[in-house]
């Protein structure tokens, strides 16, 4: 196989950053043997709203393989406006994608939107379903370790970055009505907030939390250990997206035995395999907290479906698997 080269941040930085591509750059250097200067040069950043992390670090491999997660912004411009410079770097990257072998995306609900949005053909997109080097992390037995006054499968966890799509205001409102207590994590809970628009749901989610302080913590970054035994004691994942590329936390939970509260969309029935969570409308708030009082009220239930999570997460979204695939295309190309 020739010598690869993935370009981009540190691992460290994208973690820290951006948890689900981070855990996608961790991956893919932990499965594939890397080099600084290389044949085939692999971009797990590549952004069609934004400057390609490609375009300003080599421009003259071989072979070029772009990674693009999903194309949110694109199916809600409504909700993500770029402006006239956005417009100008998404017409510019639709050009830098016929110069690349291969466009990799998370599953098979991305490619379709890839092809109707991008214009790229189905055969030159191949979908590898991502894994979590968590996978392999062993969670504290208790959660007494925890810097925060928790109680076991007392709260819902969510993960994740927030954007509109996240739908965070609703996952919150839902934990009000029903008093029940929402871990969230991910540095863009405490960082700064500047007044773009893309993240006015943050501003209004961070009124609410701000007036239920006992009903609401919000952790910023973990580390994995702690992110696993967050996981392996909640009551469920919650991630209630109006739509997503993927799902890591899906995964992440499942690892962990417990199971996931999903938005009912196609992308999440497709990596679920209908396996380890209950779909709910992700417009319904009082769905949503119906699902919640759900949980807390059968733990039989939430037993099941913790095994049926952890079965499709460690069957499906392995790191063998992950291998398999990413080591095909490399060979192909």
């Amino acid at each position: 196989m020739n010598s690869v080269q993935i370009v981009g941040p540190s691992i460290d930085d994208s973690l820290s950053s951006v948890r689900g591509t981070g855990r996608y750059v961790q991956a893919l250097t932990q499965v594939l043997d890397t080099d600084r200067l290389a044949d085939i040069v692999i971009d797990p950043f590549f952004n069609i709203v934004g400057y390609p992390w490609f375009g300003i670090i080599n421009v003259k491999s071989k072979h070029k393989i772009a990674v693009i997660h999903d194309v949110i912004p694109l199916l809600y411009p409504l909700y993500f406006p770029v402006g006239i410079k956005g417009k100008l770097w998404i017409t510019i990257n639709r050009m830098l994608l016929q110069s690349y072998d291969r466009i990799v995306t998370d599953s098979h609900t991305s490619k379709l939107d890839i092809m109707r949005l991008l214009g790229i053909p189905s055969d030159k997109i191949s979908v590898v379903y991502p894994y979590s080097a968590l996978q392999t992390v062993t969670p504290f037995s208790d959660i007494s370790h925890l810097p925060y006054d928790l109680k076991e499968k007392q709260y819902l966890l969510y993960v994740g970055d927030i954007n509109w799509h996240k739908n965070i205001v609703n996952i919150a409102n839902a934990a009000i009505a029903t008093n029940t207590r929402l871990v969230c994590v991910g540095m863009a809970f405490t960082k700064p907030v500047d007044n773009h628009s893309w993240l006015s749901p943050l501003r209004e989610f961070l009124v609410i939390a701000a007036q239920y302080p006992d009903l609401i913590l919000k952790t910023g970054f973990v580390n994995d250990q702690t992110l696993a035994t967050l996981y392996s004691h909640a009551l469920a994942n919650v991630l209630i997206s109006h739509n997503e590329g993927f799902g890591y936390s899906y995964i992440e939970a499942g690892y962990c035995q417990t199971p996931s509260i999903l938005a009912n969309r196609p992308i999440f029935h497709e990596i679920s395999a209908d396996k380890g969570a209950v779909f709910v409308d992700p417009e319904d708030s009082k769905a949503i907290g119906r699902q919640y009082l759900a949980m807390k009220d059968n733990p039989s239930i939430r037993a099941r479906l913790g095994n049926e999570a952890y079965v499709q997460s460690n069957t499906t979204y392995s790191q063998d698997n992950f291998r398999r695939q990413w080591r095909a295309i490399l060979n192909s190309i």
